[in-house]
């Protein structure tokens, strides 16, 4: 059964991949021909990033690594949202494939982490317990919240970038004779791949959900579990894991 699950939710996490790897390459075709495009997506990019620096600096109990790696991604993101909103297809052409794929990848990384970003913070929501949980008991549990779910999400957002990027930059899409025909050869690549990044993220992150749930770990209340959302705020005397709440409510009650 455990394994059932596991598949339903690589399957699952397959959609997510490819969804995500189509949003991408399409912001990045539009970002590129349409200036309008550009400065929008490339203010998201910005907005996320201040947004997530804010909460990065101001939560206490971030430990060194996580919090170093978040930051980084985040000015990462900013720069790139800077960089977005200037995005021209004149400049590469005629230049080398290795300077559009790095300008391509920097930029489809930072759209793919805020992808998964978000996508961890709504699957996490409250929201779910109050439609389908009538007492507290029964209360929903967090799709992400220990370490290993959260850097599989977060390598899996960069991974996909850079692929994304890397095939990209590669296919002359910005070249207006062969935009097309080029750019349905980069979806003929960039689908399966996000299908595949896409299952394997899903099946582990259910296999390492399931297995603290199993071993009935006891987790410690602090950012570093669950970064990315809810957390567990309510945990028996004997130590076992039974009840989770927002990570709101901790900030609240410290």
């Amino acid at each position: 059964m455990r394994k059932l699950v596991c598949a339903f939710s690589g399957l699952l996490g397959s959609v997510f991949g490819i969804a995500f790897a189509l949003s991408t390459s399409n912001i990045l075709l539009v970002s590129t021909y349409n200036n309008v495009a550009g400065y929008v997506f490339g203010g998201f990019l910005v907005l996320f990033g201040l947004v997530l620096f804010i909460q990065t600096i101001r939560v206490v109990g971030i430990k060194i690594v996580p919090r170093i790696l978040v930051l980084l991604l985040t000015l990462f993101s900013l720069a790139n949202g800077v960089l977005c909103s200037v995005l021209d297809r004149d400049w590469f052409l005629g230049t080398k494939n290795i300077y559009r794929v790095l300008m391509y990848s920097g930029t489809s990384i930072s759209y793919s982490f805020m992808l998964v970003y978000c996508l961890v913070q709504v699957l996490n929501s409250q929201l779910w317990t109050d439609i389908c949980c009538k007492t507290k008991k029964d209360s929903f549990k967090p799709i992400v919240f220990s370490k290993s779910q959260i850097y599989l999400c977060i390598f899996s957002g960069i991974v996909l970038g850079i692929i994304s990027g890397i095939l990209f930059g590669t296919f002359d899409v910005e070249d207006t004779s062969q935009s097309y025909h080029e750019f349905r050869k980069f979806q003929l690549y960039i689908i399966p791949i996000g299908f595949g990044i896409g299952f394997i993220v899903g099946f582990l992150n259910e296999y390492f959900r399931e297995k603290v749930f199993k071993e009935r770990i006891l987790l410690p209340i602090d950012i570093d579990e669950s970064y990315f959302g809810d957390e567990i705020s309510a945990i028996e005397e004997d130590n076992q894991i039974d009840d989770f709440s927002t990570y709101d409510t901790k900030l609240q009650n410290d």
